[in-house]
């Protein structure tokens, strides 16, 4: 049996008014087109839910147990619908991120994260601090919604919107002879220890060709995967740290410097990347704009 609705609406309505004139009015439909509705759900239940005459109307048993489950149903789909209009609205559902780990100490990405919650506070949050390829793997299996990552390469499964650059600096002691210039050489750095991070990387792989490229070869003499890590061997005198602008800006201090890296230099977008032709669920969309008008009004450095 396949019920409509508005058929259970019309039902509905006649038990509870016991005269099909209100229920018509109140339904806004014509007393005859009331009357087929209820006599082709009759005919759906196969037994009749109405004893009436010219003057009463009243159920029948099969009509009181099925009043039952008519409004069970009817209640299901006003919950249904409230449900979908909530997640369209924004207001429930779960949005995926993943952003590389250093952009978290980013004010912009922080405050982006902070009026996405308070715009939706019942949006299950996830957050991810992933490399890029960790992260497009991610997107390619629709486990994450949006990622800020490095672009190295355009992708076809892909849509890239940049909101900033990256590039490859130098993090050294501030008493290294080297700290006093503006930007350091790639040559200069040829015979220093090098303390390379995250080398398994599409910007160190990208950084590695066009030094082959310039016929330069480093010593990397030690090889981490942790931010901290690098930048304890820097400040212990051990080798000079090769890593993201970003990075080295975020370690820098008293005793450690950032300087730029040029000849060859390296800058390529940080972009938010997300599945090329899907759309996104609408906290995801949301998240998404508020992420993108804050990297607008406050760029990503360099």
């Amino acid at each position: 049996m396949k019920f409509s609705l508005s058929q259970l609406r019309a039902f509905v309505s006649v038990a509870e008014t016991q005269s099909f004139s209100t229920s018509a009015a109140r339904l806004h439909v014509t007393q005859p087109t009331l009357s087929a509705t209820i006599r082709t759900l009759e005919a759906l239940v196969g037994a009749k839910l109405f004893d009436r005459d010219t003057r009463n109307v009243a159920m029948t048993p099969v009509g009181s147990e099925f009043l039952v489950m008519a409004q069970r149903v009817l209640d299901e789909a006003e919950r249904a619908q409230h449900d979908l209009q909530q997640f369209l609205n924004g207001g429930r559902g779960r949005m995926r991120l993943s952003a590389l780990p250093v952009l978290f100490g980013s004010a912009t990405l922080q405050q982006a994260i902070a009026d996405f919650r308070e715009a939706c506070p019942n949006i299950e949050l996830e957050i991810h601090d992933l490399r890029t390829e960790c992260a497009v793997d991610l997107l390619k299996s629709h486990r994450l919604d949006l990622a800020l990552v490095t672009q190295v390469a355009t992708d076809a499964e892909l849509e890239y919107v940049p909101i900033g650059t990256q590039t490859i600096a130098v993090l050294l002691p501030a008493t290294h002879p080297l700290a006093s210039q503006d930007a350091i050489r790639c040559a200069d750095l040829v015979c220093e220890p090098i303390v390379a991070l995250n080398a398994k990387g599409p910007m160190s792989h990208y950084f590695d060709q066009l030094l082959f490229q310039a016929d330069l070869r480093l010593q990397r003499t030690y090889r981490v995967g942790q931010l901290v890590t690098a930048a304890g061997l820097v400040k212990a005198g051990l080798g000079l740290g090769i890593m993201s602008g970003l990075s080295a800006r975020l370690m820098a201090g008293d005793d450690l410097v950032c300087r730029q890296l040029c000849d060859p230099q390296v800058v390529r977008p940080i972009s938010l990347a997300q599945l090329a032709g899907r759309e996104l669920a609408p906290a995801a969309q949301r998240f998404r704009q508020i992420l993108l008008e804050g990297y607008a009004n406050a760029p990503v450095a360099t």
